[in-house]
């Protein structure tokens, strides 16, 4: 390799770095942003269940409400695991990443290697990020209950169908 590919390589990685940032930061800044927005809208909820137009079934209601607590709590307990594996993984990378000083590898090759930790580094905090976008839906699934009681409710679309029906009529 000559030391112009040497110095393009460095180059090119840490512009590779510099993009994840910016996709780091930002899908930290949604993540934010959504978990602002589900919290407020359970804070906020407005009733709207059209208790009118709705037949409650007794034996449904407690067993949707069962699935959708065990959904939810499964789908937290998920990003939360997710979370701090990403956790993990950021401080594994960090750990092993480390080079000697006396080490064998020449000075472009080494900074290449911390540039390729760097970035694995910035790859696991945007998988958080991500994880966390889990917990979000969960948070919203909430509001949807709260908001609709959908789980009390037998569902409101009609298994029935239109059938056309032929008969014999016999003349007088």
């Amino acid at each position: 390799m000559s030391f112009l590919d040497d110095i393009t390589s460095v180059v090119l990685g840490a512009a590779g770095i510099i993009d994840s940032v910016d996709k780091t930061i930002q899908d930290g800044e949604t993540v934010v942003l959504n978990i602002r927005a589900e919290a407020k809208a359970i804070k906020n909820f407005t009733v709207d269940p059209k208790w009118r137009t709705r037949v409650i079934n007794a034996p449904r209601a407690v067993e949707q409400t069962k699935t959708l607590i065990s959904d939810v709590t499964t789908q937290i307990e998920n990003a939360f695991h997710s979370f701090t594996s990403n956790l993990k993984g950021i401080k594994g990378t960090a750990r092993s990443g480390q080079i000697s000083p006396s080490g064998q590898k020449s000075g472009i090759s080494s900074i290449l290697g911390i540039l390729s930790e760097i970035k694995l580094v910035i790859g696991e905090i945007d998988e958080l990020f991500v994880s966390l976008n889990d917990f979000v839906e969960s948070l919203r699934q909430i509001t949807v209950e709260l908001e609709t009681f959908d789980t009390l409710f037998l569902p409101q679309g009609s298994s029935k169908t239109t059938v056309e029906v032929k008969y014999r009529k016999r003349n007088a």
